[in-house]
């Protein structure tokens, strides 16, 4: 089941909002002011965050960047009262998904919850694939013990993190294209 934790200060907006996660099958878990949202977030990790943009205690802005300090891929969707563009782009610019504006419009809510989820599951799976990728194209699996292989390891070690270009040569058959990926994978 997967977890949204709401972050507001009006006990209706936390209560119905809870109420109205959870008919939908999530697990929702509400916190009143920015320091307990922090909180819950580090204790619960959910898969969503719907944050006030004006708290009691601490702007929401700051609750944005703290969260995403302990989790750059945090979902966080920004909510307020106040229709503020200067606001909203500061908030995207922290990293908020998605900025929508009170009374919400629960079609739209559901809309951007689910839009969240799917850019969230694709970037699981781009990552999943670059570490795959990475892991068929290491130095491992080159073959060769000789003292030439154990000089090209050497290169491929010192250059695999520079921005140099490389230009390899050889027979067809020799493994250029092997050397080239562990280069670029490496």
């Amino acid at each position: 089941m997967k977890s949204v934790l709401v972050i507001d200060d009006d006990p209706l907006i936390r209560k119905t909002l809870s109420s109205y996660l959870s008919k939908k099958g999530f697990e929702a878990v509400a916190a009143e002011d920015g320091e307990e949202g922090i909180q819950k977030y580090e204790e619960h990790i959910p898969d969503l965050v719907i944050l006030d943009i004006r708290l009691p205690d601490v702007d929401g802005l700051e609750v944005l960047g703290r969260i995403r300090e302990k989790n750059p891929n945090a979902s966080i969707i920004i909510m307020t009262a106040y229709d503020d563009m200067k606001t909203t782009i500061e908030a995207i610019k922290s990293g908020a998904f998605e900025y929508l504006v009170k009374p919400l419009d629960y079609v739209e809510l559901d809309l951007t919850i689910d839009k969240a989820f799917q850019i969230r599951s694709l970037e699981d799976k781009v990552s999943y694939l670059l570490e795959e990728k990475q892991k068929e194209y290491t130095i491992d699996n080159i073959i060769g013990r000789s003292i030439k292989m154990r000089e090209v390891f050497k290169l491929i070690g010192s250059v695999a993190n520079t921005r140099a270009n490389v230009l390899i040569q050889g027979e067809s058959g020799t493994g250029k294209e092997l050397v080239a990926k562990a280069i670029h994978y490496t």
